[in-house]
C-alpha cells in the first residue's frame, strides 16, 4: 500500500472518522467503527436541524437563501461522507494499483520528474483547499463568540432549529459545539472527499503521461540494443516492450473505470447541489452587507464551490486529452523501426484510444470545460430569475 499517496486528504478523512487505517484491527477496529458512527451521527442532526429550519421559515424571510445553502452543502457532506464508506473496497483496490509494481518502479528520469510534479501538484491543491475550509470554520465558528462577548447578541453558528431555549447559557453551549463540531466536520469532509477526487484524476493523467513517454522510447531502446551488438534478443525485446505498453493501456483503462464507477452517483449529486448553491451565494453576495462578517464566510463559500467544480471539470478535461495524446504518441514515434506484429499490436492500441477515458456526472454530462461553463451560465440564469422574483 503506497502510504505516500495524497496523505493530507486520507489524514482529514481520518479524523472526521471516514477512513479507518489499513492495518488496524481487533478493539481499535471496533472503536474507531464507533468514533465513525457518532460523527456521522452529528452531521446529519446538523442537517436535519437546518432543513426543519428552512421548513418552518418564508420565503420572504432574509435568512431562507442563507438557510437553503448552508441546507445543501451540509446533505453534500453526508453523501460524500457516505460514498466514502460504501466504496471504501474500491479506493483500496485504487491504492493497491497506485502501490502496484507497474507504477511504482519507473525507468527513467522523465517518469521520475512527471511522477514528483503529479505529488507536487496534488500537494498544493490539498494545501490549499484544507487551509480554505479551515478558515471558513474558524469565522463561522468565532462569528457567534464576537457576538455574544462583544455585542451581548445570542447567536449560534447555524441559523437552524432549536428544541430549547438558548437563553439557557446549558443550552446555548450544548447547541454551540454540536452546531461547531458537526458543520467543522462537513465542511472538512469537502475539502478531503474534493481533494482525493483531484488527486486520483492527476494520478490517471500522469500514468497516461508515463504510458506515453515509454511507447516513444521503444524504438530508440532497440535501437541501442542493435548498435550494442545484442541483435540476438532484439525481436524479444521488443514484444516485450509492446506488450508491456498494452498492459499499461489496460490498467490505466481499468483504473480510470473503477475510480468513475465510485464517483459517478457521488458527483451527479454534487453537481445537482452546485446548481442552487452557485445561484444562491450569488444572491446572498448582492444582498449582503461588505463590511459583514456573514459576506466574508458566504464569499469564502463561493469561491470553494466555484473552485472545487472548476478542478473537477479540468482535470477530467486533462485525463480526456491525455488519453487522446497516447494515440499522437504512437504514431508520430518511429513504428517503422519495428517488426510486423509489433506494429500491429500499436494498431489495435490506437483503435482503442479512439475511444477517449471520460469521466461522466451521471447519465447527464461529462466532467470537462464545456460543462463548467455551462453549469456557471445555468446558475446565472437561475440567479436573474431569483433576483427578479425577490423584486
Amino acid at each position: 500500500m503506497n502510504v505516500n499517496f495524497a496523505p493530507i486528504p486520507f489524514r482529514v478523512l481520518k479524523c472526521c472518522g471516514l477512513w479507518r487505517p489499513l492495518s488496524w484491527t481487533s478493539w481499535k477496529k471496533m472503536t474507531y467503527s464507533g468514533f465513525s458512527l457518532v460523527s456521522l451521527m452529528i452531521v446529519i442532526i446538523t442537517a436535519l436541524l437546518v432543513l426543519i429550519a428552512v421548513c418552518q421559515m418564508s420565503f420572504n424571510d432574509d435568512l431562507f437563501a442563507e438557510n437553503v445553502f448552508l441546507m445543501f452543502a451540509l446533505i453534500n457532506a453526508t453523501s460524500k461522507a457516505a460514498n466514502v464508506l460504501l466504496f471504501r473496497g474500491r479506493f483500496i483496490a485504487l491504492l493497491n494499483m497506485v502501490a502496484s509494481e507497474r507504477w511504482s518502479k519507473l525507468r527513467s528520469d522523465e517518469e521520475l520528474e512527471i511522477r514528483a510534479k503529479c505529488d507536487k501538484t496534488i500537494r498544493k491543491i490539498s494545501v490549499y483547499f484544507t487551509t480554505a475550509v479551515f478558515v471558513a470554520i474558524l469565522l463561522r465558528v468565532i462569528a457567534p463568540l464576537v457576538d455574544l462577548f462583544v455585542k451581548g447578541e445570542i447567536r449560534l453558528p447555524v441559523n437552524a432549529y432549536c428544541p430549547c431555549d438558548i437563553r439557557n447559557p446549558s443550552c446555548y453551549w450544548m447547541l454551540y459545539w454540536q452546531q461547531a463540531i458537526g458543520t467543522g466536520i462537513a465542511t472538512l469532509i469537502h475539502a478531503a472527499k474534493d481533494c482525493l477526487i483531484c488527486a486520483f484524476l492527476l494520478q490517471t493523467c500522469s500514468y497516461l503521461e508515463i504510458l506515453k513517454r515509454r511507447i516513444v522510447a521503444i524504438p530508440g531502446i532497440i535501437a541501442s540494443e542493435r548498435n550494442c551488438g545484442n541483435s540476438g534478443n532484439i525481436q524479444e525485446m521488443e514484444k516485450r516492450l509492446i506488450s508491456g505498453c498494452v498492459e499499461d493501456h489496460d490498467n490505466i483503462f481499468l483504473f480510470s473505470k473503477i475510480l468513475n464507477s465510485s464517483l459517478e452517483v457521488m458527483l451527479f449529486g454534487q453537481i445537482a447541489v452546485t446548481l442552487p448553491n452557485l445561484c444562491l451565494s450569488i444572491y446572498l453576495l448582492s444582498t449582503q452587507n461588505i463590511a459583514s462578517m456573514d459576506f466574508v464566510m458566504t464569499i469564502q463559500f463561493f469561491s470553494a464551490v466555484v473552485i472545487e467544480l472548476f478542478f473537477f471539470c479540468w482535470y477530467g478535461n486533462q485525463v480526456t486529452l491525455n488519453s487522446f495524446d497516447v494515440e499522437a504518441a504512437i504514431s508520430t514515434m518511429d513504428w517503422t523501426s519495428l517488426t510486423v506484429q509489433s506494429q500491429k499490436f500499436l494498431l489495435q492500441m490506437m483503435v482503442r484510444t479512439a475511444r477517449p477515458i471520460l469521466f461522466r456526472v451521471g447519465p447527464i454530462m461529462d466532467m470537462n470545460i464545456d460543462s463548467f461553463l455551462s453549469i456557471m451560465k445555468t446558475s446565472y440564469s437561475a440567479f436573474s430569475v431569483l433576483q427578479s422574483t425577490k423584486e
